[in-house]
């Protein structure tokens, strides 16, 4: 069996969770004797460049300048269609949603095409709208239309103007992302979601995000410092920070420090707001996961403040790992993968949060993440993924 995997970037350009992932699958696939090669459009210069590393062929490309990004490396792909049919693979794997479009157009009839669901670009271009429509109702032209218009921070009429341009850009993602052999959601929200929105539901089926089962080590909790909390993610809108920041504005126990842990366009945003209200915040940047690791051992809880259906990040595993104490949006990923081990607040009510980190600062609320890392860590992923490309191929 010969297996492509197709990504934005792959190891060691590691951007976030994704490509952690990707390594781990493509790895874990040549251990099964899989003949793995990766096509990745993270090449910064001219020309193809061909490496081995730890037994997974790489193949970087470079992505062409177009905007927006999503169709820039779709369009990137069928620039470099003639390298998938000279690797002529068995299977080519989507490992992110935003090459599904141009993906399709590698299928055959011998050769699958199956797409990973780590976000969701191809029911929603810009993946996520501020009414979170998606979570209750199939989007239609309009509906998508005025949930674009809201969510993008545009003054009038670009705002409109915008949300005109993805909402026809969306038409095209969605026909050909919907015609793939097989979708592999990393949580069963992602998987919900998507079956509302009108893919197959037969042709979706569930995987947890990727661990390596064999190497999993779960970390024995230290004595955790008091008035610590931590935020591990992106710092982007749909990640809740600064629904966040304001919370953390309201709380009555001012001792209580916030470490931000993360990089993104609201980097700078986020700066200046811990100055400007002289919070007791800091943001860290990126940190590298051994460093990360001292935090989630010692802080009093964490934060994960998600607005969107987050289909289920690393952070929740790493946090899961470190039996964290966890306060969390009551996004339906959240409540899928923490089930009764984490304290929830009302996703928009901006009191309700700050009230819920006091609460959870006070220790007067135990919480163990024990039975849902159980639940989580019990399957190991890289097994069923290869048992789905086998039945792909019967």
């Amino acid at each position: 069996m010969r297996v492509l995997f197709v990504t934005p970037l792959y190891y060691p350009n590691l951007k976030g969770g994704s490509e952690r992932s990707l390594k781990i699958l493509a790895e874990g696939m040549v251990k099964k004797g899989v003949g793995v090669s990766v096509l990745s459009f993270d090449n910064d210069k001219k020309g193809v460049l061909e490496e081995k590393l730890n037994g997974v062929k790489v193949i970087r490309v470079k992505k062409m300048k177009i905007t927006p990004n999503t169709l820039a490396y779709n369009v990137s792909l069928l620039r470099y269609k003639g390298i998938v049919e000279r690797e002529n693979p068995d299977i080519v794997h989507v490992y992110n949603t935003w090459q599904m479009p141009a993906a399709y157009f590698l299928k055959t009839s011998k050769r699958k095409v199956i797409a990973s669901l780590n976000n969701y670009y191809p029911i929603c271009p810009i993946s996520y709208t501020k009414n979170n429509l998606m979570e209750r109702k199939k989007f239609n032209f309009i509906t998508m239309f005025f949930g674009l218009k809201d969510t993008l921070n545009l003054k009038f009429p670009l705002n409109y103007l915008a949300a005109l341009g993805y909402a026809l850009y969306w038409k095209p993602i969605y026909f050909f992302s919907s015609r793939l052999d097989l979708y592999i959601p990393i949580s069963r929200t992602t998987g919900k979601i998507f079956a509302l929105q009108g893919f197959d539901e037969k042709k979706i089926k569930f995987v947890c995000n990727l661990f390596d089962k064999d190497n999993l080590i779960i970390y024995k909790s230290k004595k955790r410092k008091k008035n610590m909390a931590i935020y591990v993610g992106a710092l982007i809108e749909s990640k809740g920070v600064l629904e966040m920041l304001e919370a953390f504005r309201k709380i009555k126990n001012k001792k209580l420090k916030l470490y931000l842990i993360g990089g993104g366009v609201l980097s700078e945003d986020v700066k200046k707001y811990i100055n400007e209200h002289k919070l007791n915040a800091v943001s860290l940047g990126r940190l590298k996961f051994e460093e990360l690791k001292k935090y989630y051992s010692s802080c009093s809880f964490t934060i994960h403040p998600s607005l969107w259906p987050d289909p289920f990040p690393r952070v929740m595993m790493e946090i899961m790992q470190h039996d964290c104490p966890v306060l969390a949006a009551d996004n339906p990923v959240a409540i899928e993968a923490f089930g009764e081990g984490a304290l929830y607040y009302h996703r928009g009510d901006i009191q309700d949060f700050a009230d819920k980190i006091d609460l959870i600062a006070s220790g007067k609320v135990k919480k163990s993440l024990v039975k849902s890392r159980e639940k989580i860590f019990s399957k190991n992923p890289i097994d069923e993924i290869y048992s789905h490309y086998l039945r792909l191929l019967k």
